[in-house]
């Protein structure tokens, strides 16, 4: 007798599991996440704002007056570049007629103006205890014209001067103290002759700047910023060349401390030293 095989029992179905999911979001604080064609709209939404921010500052027409331009005066440029301007300023509204200032400033904290014969660098220290000995002040006054320059050097040699005789009455009542260095003189080269791009002794001047300044040249190396001196060889009568691969640079500095332990450094430079020994008096009598 045969034997057949005999079939499974058929599973037995389970019941539904009738316990509900606990709500992800009983409260509702979270909204649904954008899916399908709503998603792709709120993406390509927030992408065309976004290039919108990146792309409009640069299809606006620039005005490069503004940009590349001067200052309208020099009070105005020292507000935007000297830190210590707000504590204690000298006026230099007289300086206008003769002075500019470009708004795209080569140094970091400090003024830059063009003055015609001579270029000026003004910059100010806060913190400066006018009661100091003078070769404290001479000191803040030497790191002052190292951040003029971006460069270091050696002092300077300040010496004491009278407030009086330097300044007009309206500043001098608020002036403390002022210190004037010696003048020194740096011979630039273009690159192209090593022994004329050095401070040299014998290209000193003696007598130059002053009581106790002059014969002594300091050992700086000093690039300077577009002053370019006169050549005989020059076809351009005007005292700057930039093409000039030969020239000397005379500089000369003064420090002056006022209220709220404020230190101002005027340095000046030129293509002569009659430029600079002529214009540091002016200037600093213009000051109000």
């Amino acid at each position: 007798m045969p034997i057949s095989a005999i079939p499974p029992e058929p599973p037995v179905p389970r019941a539904p599991d009738l316990t509900p999911y606990p709500d992800p979001d009983p409260e509702g604080r979270y909204r649904t996440l954008p899916t399908g064609t709503r998603r792709t709209s709120v993406w390509f939404g927030v992408l065309g704002v976004a290039l919108l921010v990146l792309c409009v500052p640069f299809a606006l027409p620039v005005d490069h007056d503004v940009v590349d331009g001067d200052y309208d005066t020099l009070d105005d440029a020292a507000s935007d570049t000297v830190l210590t301007w707000g504590d204690w300023s000298p006026d230099l509204s007289d300086l206008d007629s003769s002075c500019s200032a470009p708004r795209m400033q080569p140094g970091i904290a400090s003024l830059y103006a063009d003055c015609g014969s001579v270029l000026v660098d003004l910059v100010g220290t806060a913190g400066v205890d006018a009661s100091g000995t003078d070769s404290d002040l001479a000191r803040s006054a030497d790191r002052a014209v190292r951040a003029a320059w971006s460069d270091d050097q050696d002092p300077m040699n300040f010496s004491r001067e009278d407030v009086a005789s330097m300044f007009h009455p309206d500043l001098a009542s608020s002036v403390e103290n002022v210190l004037v260095s010696d003048a020194f003189v740096y011979d630039y080269d273009d690159g192209s002759d090593d022994d004329w791009n050095d401070w040299s002794p014998e290209d000193g001047f003696g007598g130059f700047g002053g009581p106790g300044g002059g014969g002594d040249v300091q050992d700086v190396n000093y690039t300077p910023r577009g002053v370019s001196g006169t050549a005989p060889d020059a076809s351009d009568a005007s005292p700057r060349y930039d093409r000039v691969a030969r020239y000397s640079i005379y500089a000369q500095a003064v420090a002056f401390t006022g209220p709220n332990d404020v230190m101002y450094t005027l340095v000046i430079s030129g293509a002569s030293p009659h430029e600079v020994s002529t214009a540091l008096p002016d200037l600093l009598g213009r000051m109000r």
